[in-house]
């Protein structure tokens, strides 16, 4: 053949080819289309499979892609397959090669009766592969003869290199997209017994992960074994074995290994399941829980029954041992809801209590605690949304923080967990051997504390509990012990809350103080009687670590209420305060008996003689720090009154306003051009034993630590007066004893003085001028002299000193100069017979204590006077020769009693000096070694009295004084 005619073929054949195939797909397009077409599709896959096929509609769209419509797969009239729409794509190498190049299937329905999966196929198996398989929203129904079914509906699947007959059976590629990875499934062997082969690779989280990665660097891997088969009793065994790698469920990832075995019965109306995973690390978190749970292996176990019909999972046994606990329990799945639901009950033994607390707020769960807990738990509701309902309980746990320790602690809280929220109603926590250690603060120690009530903790992080507690010996103390609190017993209830949108803590609560023992400085106090209650309310600043106090309220039985408001701020630092203060109706004699007399009267025995009476109001402000505050304010007394216990003397009714401001723990310097505000007090009557003192009135100040009195204060007294002038306390808080005061004595009258004051009845009048009174160290000195004329003389007080006031063993020291003293006056007060003459001398270094002397230097005796006579009486003699000697001077001077009953004398005096308890006595004249305590004179009656007794325990000397009072009883003779 010619070139020529050869390209001439050619060119024939190119153009005829496409022609051929252009009609050849017309003609298979309208072939397809025809119901001839149809008719023979339908009854050759009939004949093939045994199956009764009916298709709606076929049509070829380009290139070669077949859509089947309303296809209908059925055997004895009851349908297997159903389908909207199946597009079938080829190409001619598929033809080839006996494979379906991509298979697509839109909203199937296969129904498969159970028995047919173990039953051989009566026609060929077909040899062929499917490249793409996808199903769209497809449905599965496992059914038996009896009409129960099992279904599976909306499955999606996207299978790649399908196989299908042959000696492999079924292998299938697809993609899961609820677990996010794609699945190699192989089904196979015999018609008895059914194999399938399950791998499973997830893919790695984020798009750009899911593109890169490779076959072999899967995030997490699924491997399982199937196995189905027949069994004797026409039931059915299924056991399923595998392991997981880094498995990822939610966002955990999970590797382990399980097994599970089930048991269809013949009738598919009831599967029993049991089943077993074993995980090398449990996931920390778990659904919508919120805790985090401790690493490490866990086992679980489950056995029970599934119901096809009513599509219920009862797990008669369910039994788990994790690294957080164990539990064990029963319930039921109910798999027929969307999403599924559970009601399980479940005990929990040995869970770490280090988990319950992520539960409660920060502040709390920020303690280290340890020990366990057992739960009685009831689970119930949907899956994506549990309620889990129970009693959790504890005993023996122990709570540590790094200034606070608890050693038991027993717990039992019923509560309830639902929708990120949980309720705990009914709690009762109970503590012991309670420690508050804070280095440089103050310590606190409890033998027992309980509380009782409820807890709430909602989905927004709102927290609120309330309820009642109770403290059982406690104790607390300052770091220098000046501060000490014991036995206290306390109970009360509170609420508080946190979570709100300001971020505000509110609280409120009462407290009532059972018992207390508390020594705070000098003051010590059992509270077991006042039974002292707080109420309080307010809120707590987080962000501020700040307090503001509502009404606050702390009531004493016998004192009345005391009503608090304010700011407390930085409670974890350096506390600060401004507070306001309020007390209507105060009763000052409450707060006198508890907080004063019963704490100083062992100390200052005059403060347990007094009693206290009226009514008062008070309204103060404070603000500062616990190491330095001001308070200022207003007290004002109503009816007020002072008074001996046994109403030898009473003050009152008193009335006073006094506005006041101090500092604490001193004074600072005084602003410029602040002025004091000043104080009155009127004083309506004072009742002595034998006199009323009248109307008093005064004014004065107590500002910037300083109590001053204006004015002189006056004081009418037994027909004179005393007037007492620059009265100051400089500094009353910071030094208490800078007093200092001048006090002036006119013409107040003895006899009145000495009858009130139940002493010898002494004549005269007292009159005298002190300067100045100061306090120099623990004294109270006085500049100045005081002058008593009396027994027709002058006795002259100077150097008048007291030292220890305040004690309980004060001592007055003063130097006395007596001037021409009636010794008859003095005879006659005193019943020592009857001494005329006049007495001068001195006592120097007078030191009395407890009423009675301790200490002097004296130098005292007669001088001659013109028209005074100088006697004394047998008495007198006998009674100065027992206070020498100790013995009765009767057998001496009895005899010349008869005859005299006085006796001439020229001088009487003695010298004596006294210091611990030892008194040296020395007469007024000293001859031949003895000491002349009387010299007669030279004219009869006389008489010398020696003494005999130069050194004497004082004590002794106030015996015998005793024995001389006691015979002044006896009449006195006349001259």
């Amino acid at each position: 053949m010619t070139p020529s005619r050869r390209k001439l073929t050619v060119s024939v054949i190119l153009s005829t080819v496409p022609v051929v195939v252009i009609f050849s797909y017309i003609f298979l397009h309208f072939l397809v289309q025809s119901t001839r077409f149809r008719a023979w599709i339908q009854t050759e896959l009939g004949q093939r499979t045994g199956y009764e096929v009916r298709i709606g509609s076929l049509r070829l769209s380009p290139p070669l892609q077949i859509v089947a419509s309303t296809i209908v797969v059925s055997k004895g009239g009851e349908a297997l397959f159903q389908g909207n729409r199946i597009i079938l794509v080829l190409t001619p190498l598929d033809l080839v090669f006996r494979r379906i190049h991509r298979l697509s299937v839109e909203k199937p329905t296969v129904r498969v009766n159970l028995k047919d999966l173990f039953k051989p196929s009566e026609r060929f198996s077909p040899n062929l592969s499917i490249r793409t398989l996808n199903i769209e929203d497809g449905e599965f129904v496992l059914a038996t003869d009896d009409g129960e079914s099992f279904m599976v509906r909306s499955i999606r699947l996207s299978a790649k290199n399908l196989n299908l007959g042959g000696k492999t059976g079924v292998l299938i590629n697809a993609y899961l997209p609820w677990l996010d990875g794609d699945a190699d499934i192989q089904i196979q062997g015999p018609s008895e017994v059914r194999e399938a082969e399950i791998h499973i690779r997830q893919r790695s989280p984020g798009l750009l992960a899911g593109l890169l990665q490779k076959k072999d660097q899967a995030a997490g891997v699924l491997t399982a074994h199937l196995k189905l088969k027949e069994a004797r009793d026409k039931s059915y065994e299924m056991d399923a074995s595998g392991n997981l790698h880094e498995f990822r469920v939610g966002t955990e990832k999970i590797s382990g290994d399980f097994k599970s075995r089930l048991d269809l019965d013949a009738e598919l109306k009831g599967v029993r399941v049991f089943a077993q995973l074993s995980v090398r690390q449990f996931p920390s978190k778990i659904g919508r829980l919120g805790l985090s749970l401790p690493a490490g292996p866990a086992a679980v176990t489950i056995a029970g029954r599934y119901s096809i019909p009513e599509k219920v999972l009862t797990m008669q046994g369910i039994k788990m041992a994790a690294p957080f606990g164990s539990a064990e329990g029963k319930g039921n799945i109910v798999l027929a809801a969307d999403p599924a639901t559970l009601n399980t009950t479940l005990q929990l033994h040995d869970v770490s209590l280090n988990l319950l607390k992520q539960l409660l707020p920060e502040s709390i769960s920020s303690l280290g605690i340890s020990g366990m807990a057992s739960a009685d738990l009831h689970l119930s509701g949907p899956f994506n949304s549990l309620a889990v309902k129970g009693v959790a309980h504890s005993e023996g746990a122990k709570v540590q923080a790094e200034k606070f320790n608890l050693s038991h602690l027993s717990v039992r809280v019923p509560f309830e967990f639902a929708k990120s929220s949980i309720q705990a109603k009914g709690m009762h926590i109970e503590g012991k051997g309670l420690t508050l250690d804070r280095k440089g603060e103050v310590q606190f120690e409890a033998r027992e504390m309980s509380f009782d009530g409820d807890m709430g903790k909602s989905p927004n992080g709102f927290f609120k509990t309330e309820g009642q507690f109770q403290i059982v010996q406690g104790r607390f103390s300052t770091p220098d012990g000046s501060k000490v609190g014991e036995q206290l017993a306390a109970r009360g209830n509170f609420s508080l809350a946190s979570g709100l949108q300001d971020n505000r803590i509110p609280f409120k609560g009462k407290v009532e103080i059972a018992g207390l023992e508390l020594l705070w400085g000098k003051f010590f106090g059992n509270f077991k009687e006042q039974r002292p209650i707080i109420e309080i309310e307010g809120d707590y600043l987080p962000e501020k670590d700040e307090v503001r106090l509502g009404p606050t309220n702390i009531i004493f039985r016998s004192m009345g209420n005391v009503e608090l408001k304010g700011v407390i701020k930085g409670l974890s630092e350096e506390t600060v305060f401004h507070l306001d203060g309020r007390a209507e109706d105060f009763h000052p004699a409450g707060f006198y008996d508890f907080f004063i007399r019963d704490t100083f009267k062992e100390s200052h025995p005059l403060l347990g003689k007094l009693t206290i009476d009226g009514r008062s109001s008070l309204v103060v402000r404070t603000q500062g720090s616990l190491k330095e505050f001001i308070v200022e304010g207003a007290l004002r007394l109503q009816d007020g009154e002072i008074r001996e216990k046994s109403d030898r003397w009473r003050i009152g009714p008193m009335q006073m306003a006094l506005p006041f401001k101090f500092q604490y723990p001193r004074a600072v310097q005084k602003k410029e051009g602040e002025q004091p505000q000043m104080a009155s007090l009127a004083v309506q009557a004072a009742k002595l034993a034998s006199t009323t003192i009248p109307t008093i009135r005064m004014s004065f100040s107590f500002w910037n630590n300083s109590l001053q009195f204006a004015e002189p204060i006056h004081i009418p007294l037994y027909g004179g007066s005393v007037v007492v002038k620059d009265l100051v306390w400089r500094d009353v808080v910071g030094a208490p004893k800078n007093l200092s005061f001048s006090v002036a004595v006119d013409d107040i009258r003895l006899l009145e003085l000495t009858e009130a004051l139940g002493w010898y009845r002494v004549g005269g009048n007292l009159s005298g001028s002190i300067p100045q009174v100061q306090f120099v160290g623990n004294s109270l000195h006085s500049r100045g002299e005081v002058k008593l004329n009396v027994f027709e003389g002058h006795v002259l007080i100077k150097g008048l000193e007291i030292q220890e006031p305040f004690s309980s063993l004060p001592s007055i020291k003063m130097d006395l100069w007596l001037d021409e003293i009636n010794l008859e006056r003095v005879s006659e007060t005193f019943e020592f017979g009857r001494i005329s003459g006049i007495l001068q001398g001195t006592i120097e270094q007078l030191v009395v204590t407890q009423g009675q002397a301790a200490q002097f230097k004296a130098d005292v005796h007669t001088v001659e006077k013109q028209g005074v006579s100088q006697w004394i009486s047998v008495e007198a003699l006998d009674k100065i020769t027992v206070l020498s000697s100790g013995n009765e001077a009767g057998f001496l001077y009895g005899g010349l009693a008869g005859f005299f009953d006085y006796f001439r004398y020229s001088e009487l005096g003695f010298k004596a000096s006294l210091k611990n308890d030892k008194l040296s006595l020395r007469g007024i004249e000293s001859k031949e070694g003895q000491e002349y305590l009387v010299i007669g004179t030279f004219l009869p009656p006389t008489v010398n009295i020696i003494s005999h007794t130069q050194e004497i325990a004082f004590t002794e000397l106030m015996r015998r004084l005793e024995r001389v009072r006691e015979s002044g009883k006896a009449a006195q003779p006349s001259k």
